[in-house]
């Protein structure tokens, strides 16, 4: 499982997986994770009937995902020389493990990422758990020594750890969807938000653009979960994402701005409303409530500037009729033909 490539090409697109899932017993499981640690499995009437390992490996990581039973876990000489060279991600879907690493006292919940070298020694005794994992070579990450000394704990409740998290969830779901292969850039994001987290600077030329897009992007899945808050605005932002000002701007510069785009989003989803519920009494005024308009009169003057007429009329039949030829639609309707053949 840690058999992992210093690099891989920079020119490759598409990456190869070798994926697989495996339904073994307890014994088989301590065999599987021993080169990361020594293992012995806790005998209990509570355990699963077998331990379910799902995993994907490219020439720069290892992920997986388990479903165990409670062991004891044990990293001495033997698994540091096998696994040192080795990062390790881990999230908690469910249970946890506490013990110490490296004389420190650690205690995994479910919730924040964990970030350990593999270098370190360890002890430690897990529950049943459902766990997520990433292993990477230090190589590929190239982080500074001063960097993994313990553990370095991410909760999703800061920006640059809910880019991280949100980036973790990406990765499994496009794993899960296409097990076979995965674009090179998608594994590099990741590898760029982890560097960010555990203290690399930002402003690294081999995490910057990374890290930016992902802000840009948890950004407008944010204002996109927010449109129905009127008091929701660029201030906002601020606050929840940690950026400078100018910062934002430069982001939402060719959209008008940030206030532009939200007001966009707003008049996109309201204008989509009203037409899927036409017919029915009182949709523009649970349209202008449901997403964010400050008023009746604001939004009537938004939906003028943006099509030249009032909500009410904007699915209104049209008398434009009488100049469309009857077969309008057959040039079109012909060429879908010939491609559908």
């Amino acid at each position: 499982m840690i058999a992992l490539s210093n690099r891989g090409s920079s020119d490759d697109i598409m990456l190869s997986v070798d994926a697989g899932i495996r339904r073994i017993c307890s014994e088989e499981y301590a065999a599987v994770v021993s080169p990361v640690f020594a293992s012995a499995p806790i005998s209990s009437d509570w355990n699963f009937d077998v331990n379910i390992v799902q995993y994907w490996q490219t020439g720069l990581c290892v992920v997986a995902e388990a479903v165990s039973n409670p062991f004891t876990g044990f990293r001495a000489r033997k698994e540091i020389q096998e696994a040192g060279h080795i990062i390790s991600v881990s999230r908690f879907i469910s249970g946890k493990e506490q013990g110490e690493l490296n004389g420190k006292v650690i205690d995994r919940l479910p919730g924040p990422i964990y970030v350990a070298d593999q270098a370190l020694p360890a002890r430690t005794v897990t529950s049943q758990m459902h766990i997520q994992q990433v292993y990477i070579p230090k190589s590929i990450l190239n982080l500074p020594e001063s960097l993994l000394q313990g553990e370095v704990c991410i909760q999703p409740s800061s920006p640059s750890g809910l880019l991280l998290h949100t980036c973790l969830d990406q990765l499994f779901e496009i794993l899960k969807t296409n097990p076979d292969k995965i674009g090179q850039a998608a594994i590099e994001r990741f590898f760029a938000l982890l560097k960010t987290n555990v203290g690399v600077h930002p402003d690294r030329e081999d995490v910057r653009c990374h890290f930016r897009q992902s802000l840009f992007e948890q950004i407008i899945f944010d204002i996109e979960q927010s449109l129905g808050d009127p008091g929701f605005s660029t201030d906002t932002i601020l606050s929840r994402f940690g950026v400078s000002r100018a910062s934002l701007y430069r982001m939402f510069e060719p959209y008008g701005g940030v206030r532009t785009y939200i007001m966009q989003r707003r008049v996109v989803r309201a204008v989509m409303e009203i037409e899927e519920r036409q017919g029915e009494h009182g949709r523009l005024r649970q349209a202008v409530e449901r997403w964010g308009f400050s008023s009746q009169p604001n939004f009537n003057r938004t939906i003028r500037r943006e099509f030249g007429t009032n909500p009410s009329g904007l699915f209104q039949p049209q008398n434009h009729t009488a100049g469309v030829p009857k077969n309008s639609g057959r040039v079109l309707k012909e060429f879908l033909t010939r491609v559908a053949a």
